[in-house]
């Protein structure tokens, strides 16, 4: 943590201002940015990568996490499943029209 300057002209109070200015933007970036991140990864597509990622590359070899991975693994190909045949009775029903 930065210790507070003494300030003793006004000059020094405008480069202090300026600095503060200057850090806010920045940490506001930060934020927008990891905000941004935070969106990106809970959308179901990326969490269908993040679950099949770690259950190929494995490197626990534990009883409960082959367990866990593969429960995980089975809701997630259900889910795409249902996805999947969603779409296509969309597709189908757009090209009935």
């Amino acid at each position: 943590m930065r210790t507070i300057p003494k300030i003793s002209n006004p000059f020094q109070l405008l480069q202090e201002k300026q600095r503060l200015d200057q850090r806010r933007v920045e940490l506001e970036k930060a934020i927008h940015y990891d905000w941004r991140d935070l969106k990106d990864s809970l959308q179901p597509k990326n969490i269908a990568k993040q679950v099949i990622s770690k259950s190929f590359n494995r490197k626990e070899h534990g009883k409960e996490n082959d367990i866990m991975t593969g429960s995980i693994s089975l809701l997630v190909a259900k889910f795409t499943r249902k996805m999947f045949e969603k779409a296509g009775v969309k597709i189908d029903e757009w090209l009935k029209k």
